[in-house]
C-alpha cells in the first residue's frame, strides 16, 4: 500500500527531520520513515553497476543520513500546511 503514501520531506537535516516528525505527531498524522546512510546509497549504486572507484566511501561520515518522511495521501495537504506554517518561523 505504498501508493497511498506521499513524500512530505526528503533531506539531510536531522534537526528539520525531528521538527517535522514532532509536528506531525502532535497533529496525529501517521507517518512512514526511510533513513538511508551514505554507505547504503553507495552499496545500492554499486549493485546497480556504478564504477567502484568513483563511489569511494572514505570521505563519507556514517552520520550523514538522508531522511524521507511519508504521509498518507489523504493527509498530505494538511501536513504540508502544518509544516509550512511552523518550520522556518
Amino acid at each position: 500500500m505504498l501508493f497511498s503514501w506521499k513524500e512530505i520531506y526528503v533531506g539531510f537535516s536531522n534537526k528539520t527531520y525531528n521538527q517535522i516528525m514532532n509536528l506531525l505527531e502532535d497533529h496525529k498524522i501517521k507517518t512512514k520513515v526511510k533513513i538511508t546512510t551514505n554507505r547504503d546509497r553507495v552499496t545500492r549504486n554499486l549493485v546497480l553497476g556504478a564504477d567502484p572507484i568513483s563511489m569511494n566511501t572514505s570521505g563519507f561520515a556514517e552520520t550523514n543520513r538522508e531522511y524521507k518522511i511519508l504521509v498518507r495521501k489523504a493527509d498530505f495537504e494538511e501536513a504540508q500546511y502544518i509544516i509550512s506554517n511552523q518550520i522556518n518561523k
